[in-house]
């Protein structure tokens, strides 16, 4: 069964739940190394959505339409675990 995608609207807080790869550095044996993924928790505002990614922004000025944002973070799609939309 597929999955209905939820729709959000720019500037809408969100909280994000992603698969981040992991690295390290080091001699060490197979059985020592870490070579987990991570899941990583975002929360920003929503600002676009299209076939391979979604972003986010930490910042976003406060004119309407907003117009600028700061720290923004694309993550892919197929790493997204969760998103959903915070209260406000």
């Amino acid at each position: 069964m597929r999955r209905r995608r939820q729709r959000f609207r720019r500037g809408d807080a969100v909280e994000v739940h992603w698969v981040d790869h992991t690295g390290s550095g080091g001699w060490v044996t197979d059985r020592d190394a870490d070579i987990s993924l991570t899941t990583i928790r975002s929360v920003g505002m929503f600002l676009r959505r299209d076939q391979r990614t979604t972003t986010i922004a930490l910042s976003m000025d406060d004119q309407k339409p907003a117009s600028k944002t700061n720290d923004r973070l694309t993550v892919g799609n197929t790493m997204i675990r969760k998103i959903r939309k915070l209260r406000g």
